[in-house]
Formats: C-alpha cells, structure tokens, sequence
C-alpha cells in the first residue's frame, strides 16, 4: 500500500513538471513569434522608408522645369494656336508648380518660329507648339534648316474637320457640282494660306484632280477667309468646319464638303456635310497641331510633360474654357505615326498638283 502511494506521489510530480516545462516553451514560443512579428514590422517600415527616400531622390533628380516653362508659339498673338496654348499654359503652371509663359515667334506659316526654336538643346525648359505643315507641307516648297526628327512629339492638342464654303447668294454654288460646273465659265477663288501651307496644297491638288479652274487668294486664318466669302471677295473657302457654325445655320454659308473620313454632322437643322472622299477624290486634309521638345529630351523629361499637360486636358474648367477645342491627347508614338501619314499624304498632293516637278 505504501509503495502504491509512492508511485502515485511520482507521477504527480512527474506530470507537474511536464505540465511547467510545457507552458514555458509556449511562452517562450510566443515571446519569439511576438519579436519576430515587431522585427517583420520593423524590416517592413525600414523598407518603405528607403522606397520613400528613393522616390524622394528621383523628383528631386528630374529637377524639371530649371525655372520658368517657355511654350513657343509660331503663330501671331490671338490665333486659334495662340489662344489654345496661353489657356494650355495657364492651368499647367498648377500642375508643375512653376510660371509657364507663353512666347509668339510668327513668320512663314510656322517655319520662322521653327527655325529659332532649333537654338534649344535636349533638356529644354522650352517646348513649342508645331501645326502639322511645319513638317508635312513646308520642306515640299522650300529648303527648311530643320528635320522633322528635331523635334521630340510629347502630346497632341487639337484636331480639326475641315470643310470648303460658299456663299449661294454671291455665287450660286451649293454643291461640289455647282463648284464643278461654276468653273467651266469662271477662274475660282479659293482662300488658303497661301502656296507652302497644307490647306492651300490639299485644295491645289483636289482642283487639279477635279479639273476646276482655280487660283488662290491668300488669308491669314480661316476667320478671314469666311469673311472673305461673305463679301464675295473670293467664291469658296477652306475653314475649321467648327468656326463657321452661327453661319451655316443661319444660311449665309454652305458647306459643300469635308476633307475627313466621315460626314459632318454637328450643325443643327442642317443636313450631315457629305465628304469629298464620297465624290470619288481620296484626299484628306485635318488640321492638326502637337506640342514637341528638342531632340534628345530625356524620356522622363518627356513622361512628366505628357501627364502633367493629360492632367490639364481632363480638367473640367479647361474643358469649359476650350469647349471648341477637339482636344487630341496622342502621346508621342502616336503623333509620330499620325505626322508620318499626314507627310506621306502631302508628298502625294504635291505630286498631283505639281506633276511636272
């Protein structure tokens, strides 16, 4: 009986002592998992410490722009380029935190302002504004100083349907066929830009394909050469189909055609304007202006301009300002293959209505 009682004793004590070595390695367990839950936290904040010193680092490293942003401007003061890009420039001063100012250099269609911007080294803290005959139109009729890859497309603008206009009450022209039949007994006058620019060429070659008698008389924007047409000064008219809207829908203008792929169709009480491609003539002609940089621009340079100028076109205020605006945010890969059709284009207009050169 004693010696059951002793047995009984020893595996009392044995069972307590289990039970205290196995609390403690759980304690222990625990005190391990709970120190390497704070050194997992500890590594995670160190961790995102650097990232934010590295991130840090790198706005730091763009250090863009230097001190003013300059938009180069190669147009007149109060153009439809000009107006678009001061508005451009005022919004874009709150999203890169720095002055933007805009800066005219007008002359030859583009080609001065082009020209004077080439000064510009890659890294440039100015950018400029090209309309799409800088590149595409102007080296056809002179020996420009530049290539079209010395400028670097960060993002387009705008985009415009073109349409050609005639006033009825001065000329009796409604239709593409009264133009046709109009010159049979009449010399027309079309209003452009003038010989070197796209919307003199786009028209020189469809009258040449078209066989319609016709010489140009030279304006300096499209607003001109409505009124041009509205006082019978010349008997039709290339123009932003946009701006010759109060017109058209009060009838002291008509749209005979487009140069776009599709009917236009946002005049009210007016019948869709039909398309010169449906007539059976394949040229196409849509204004078309980009904002570039020096060659050789750092494509991070490049990047934040892209986003930065994006976040300003998606700004509802900029929207309102601009509502006219057919804003165009291609970035640069796209303005490059839209410029490359667009040159291709005007070398085969070139040839049309130039054939013996």
């Amino acid at each position: 009986m004693k010696k059951s009682i002793k047995r009984l004793k020893g595996f009392l004590c044995l069972a307590l002592v289990l039970i205290v070595f196995t609390a403690c390695g759980t304690t222990n367990n625990d005190e391990k998992k709970s120190d390497s839950t704070k050194n997992n936290v500890a590594n995670e904040e160190k961790t995102n410490d650097k990232e934010q010193k590295t991130n840090d680092k790198e706005e730091k490293t763009l250090n863009f722009p230097k001190d003013k942003l300059k938009i180069i401007v190669p147009g007149g003061a109060g153009g439809g380029m000009d107006i678009n890009a001061r508005t451009v420039a005022k919004y874009l001063e709150k999203e890169i935190g720095a002055t933007v100012i805009v800066e005219n250099r007008p002359g030859a269609g583009g080609i001065v302002g082009a020209t004077e911007y080439l000064v510009e080294q890659a890294n440039s803290d100015t950018i400029i504004v090209l309309p799409s005959l800088v590149n595409a139109v102007a080296p056809l009729y002179t020996n420009v100083p530049y290539k079209g890859d010395d400028f670097v497309p960060i993002i387009g603008l705008n985009q415009e349907v073109n349409a050609i206009f005639a006033n009825p009450k001065k000329t009796g022209i409604e239709t593409f066929e009264d133009l046709v039949e109009y010159s049979k007994e009449h010399v027309v006058k079309f209003g452009s830009g003038g010989p070197g620019t796209y919307n003199f060429l786009a028209q020189d070659a469809l009258y040449k394909m078209a066989d319609i008698q016709a010489e140009t008389v030279p304006h300096k924007s499209g607003a001109e050469g409505l009124t041009n047409v509205l006082g019978g000064h010349t008997d039709i008219t290339l123009a932003p189909a946009r701006i010759a809207k109060d017109y058209v829908e009060n009838g002291d203008l008509k749209p005979l055609f487009v140069f776009s792929q599709q009917p236009y169709d946002k005049y009210e009480g007016v019948d869709p304007v039909p398309t010169i491609m449906s007539k059976g003539y394949d040229v196409q002609y849509e204004g078309y202006v980009y904002i570039a940089t020096r060659k050789g621009t750092d494509q991070e340079i490049i990047d934040y301009l892209y986003d930065s100028i994006n976040k300003v076109y998606q700004n509802p205020d900029f929207k309102a300002e601009l509502v006219h605006l057919n804003i165009n945010n291609s970035n640069g890969k796209e303005v490059n293959e839209y410029m490359k059709s667009r040159t291709e284009d005007a070398k085969k207009f070139y040839e049309i209505a130039n054939p013996s050169e």
